[in-house]
């Protein structure tokens, strides 16, 4: 049987009442707490995780009480297990009595996490649970003295609570890291596409770790790290190229679609064109778009490469990314050449040739480089544009008109997210006819060598050019002065000038002929 038609019927045979149709519920600016988004998750599929982590993500058979999790009148968590051990089931519970409280006061919560509380009742809850996630780690940066920089791994600022922050600690550990050895992870699983839908407890349960974290810091906001400027893709012309000639037409939404295998995940992609489409929302759209594509790579990259058992998140095991190059020797990388982490690299990744030297170039360019590229899901997952997503969130929060690029930010936002359906729309129709064979590397570094031989080339240009109006002036001089030949020593030679702009210019052509190769 086909791979792929495998995977559907594997998915059609488990996914059964849905949730609300996106029609219905993406273009509503009120909103109340729909009773069918506050239990458990009996209705809801897990296809691509582990069956001992789906029946924790259902979200079913609480054991506690409210009061004997949480304070119901200050919302502090009250809960510290005797042997320092949150149980997963205790975090179930945890979540339903968070999911009780949360709804009752939504006043108590700032902007940002209002705008997340409508997300989670008239759109995704999966999708504000992750969004959530990026507001409580900035909390924990700020909890650990970390808000500025590269921010420590997260089991290791986890560590650092636990001398201050027992219980919460406990918590946080059980929910962030990865299952059997503390927790369930679910942050790296939505941030990596494996689970697009959520009861929504969990979302409560992560707004209410948020309010505890700054209640406990006095208050205070998490002081946000990134406000990094975006990198303008317009300023490079082949990226110029493609964001000028964007459009998104009906057949090519259908084959967007159709790629995704799951409902849940078609259903978020539903909404980022939504947003596209009126305009609203970049920094989140970016979000969607990016976790849907390398769920769906990672899809057909199991399939190229005979891996069907990395098609879900297991209890144990690494994930195979689409970027994560700092850790790629504990696990596979959908764009690495090799398979495994076998020093001889002796397995070539099929993928790399089944996608084409283009495609490949272009998803390095805007997931995987190390050479100045946006690192587009890297950067919004931890939390260098997270500025961006709380603009974003902030909107949906006070009802605003949607933004319309006058903001620092938002037009080069905008154009990211233009590549991104781009690079979308074509590893969905993967194939010699649609592959960007036209398409070279702009963040590789042949192409950074390259820029930077251009600039050199320019100022040895504009060097010549002055040499050549002082010649004029030191001619005559030296002429007269024949003595002064210190002043001759100062005229730089035309011809040796030329032979090295010569040079630099036919290593530049040379380079510019192999760069596709360099990903």
């Amino acid at each position: 049987m086909n791979f792929k038609v495998g995977v559907l019927c594997f998915l059609n045979s488990i996914e059964q009442n849905r949730s609300p149709s996106m029609s219905s519920l993406e273009h509503s600016r009120d909103f109340s707490v729909p009773s069918s988004l506050c239990g458990s998750g009996e209705n809801l599929s897990y296809p691509f995780v582990h069956e001992k982590i789906a029946n924790i993500l259902s979200c079913n058979n609480v054991n506690s009480s409210l009061s004997d999790l949480i304070n119901e009148e200050t919302w502090e968590i009250n809960h510290n297990p005797s042997n320092g051990i949150v149980d997963l089931q205790t975090l179930v519970s945890l979540a339903h009595a968070s999911d009780k409280l949360v709804f009752t006061d939504i006043s108590r919560f700032r902007p940002s996490s209002r705008g997340l509380i409508k997300v989670a009742c008239t759109m995704n809850v999966a999708t504000a649970t992750l969004l959530a996630f990026n507001i409580l780690e900035s909390a924990i940066r700020q909890a650990t003295g970390n808000s500025n920089g590269k921010a420590p791994l997260l089991k290791t600022m986890l560590n650092e609570m636990e001398g201050t922050n027992h219980n919460l600690t406990k918590i946080l550990k059980s929910l962030l890291l990865p299952f059997p050895t503390d927790g369930i992870n679910l942050r790296n699983l939505l941030w990596h596409g494996f689970v697009s839908e959520l009861p929504r407890p969990w979302f409560s349960l992560v707004l209410l770790l948020v309010y505890n974290l700054e209640k406990q810091q006095g208050e205070k906001l998490p002081v946000y790290h990134d406000k990094s400027d975006i990198i303008d893709l317009k300023s490079f012309d082949t990226l110029k190229n493609l964001i000028e000639d964007f459009a998104l037409s009906s057949s090519d939404i259908e084959k967007m679609i159709n790629w995704l295998p799951a409902t849940s995940h078609r259903d978020l992609l539903q909404l980022a064109i939504s947003w596209q489409k009126g305009k609203q929302y970049p920094a989140c759209t970016a979000v969607l778009l990016s976790i849907l594509i390398e769920h769906g790579l990672r899809i057909q990259w199991c399939h190229i490469n005979d891996r069907s058992c990395d098609l879900i998140a297991r209890p144990g095991s690494y994930f195979v990314t689409l970027d994560g190059h700092g850790q790629r020797n504990q696990h596979d990388l959908l764009l690495h050449p090799y398979l495994g982490q076998d020093e001889q690299l002796t397995k070539k990744n099929s993928f790399i040739e089944y996608l084409g030297g283009g495609t490949i170039a272009l998803l390095t360019d805007l997931f995987a480089s190390s050479c100045g590229g946006p690192n587009v899901r890297a950067a919004l997952a931890h939390g260098n544009w997270q500025s961006y997503i709380e603009e974003d969130l902030i909107s949906m929060d006070v009802d605003a008109f949607p933004r319309i690029g006058n903001k620092k930010g938002t037009t080069e936002l905008w154009n990211i997210v233009q590549v991104l359906f781009v690079a979308f729309k074509t590893v969905a129709t993967t194939g010699k006819e649609t592959s960007l064979l036209s398409y070279s590397p702009q963040f590789s570094y042949t192409a950074s060598t390259i820029r930077s031989m251009k600039d050199a080339l320019h100022s040895l240009e504009h060097l010549d050019s002055v040499r050549m109006e002082a010649d004029q002036f030191l001619c005559p001089i030296a002429n007269k002065h024949s003595s002064r030949r210190d002043i001759l020593d100062l005229r730089v030679s035309t011809s040796f000038l030329r032979d090295l702009i010569n040079n630099l210019n036919f290593v530049k052509n040379e380079s510019q002929d192999m760069a596709w190769t360099s990903c």
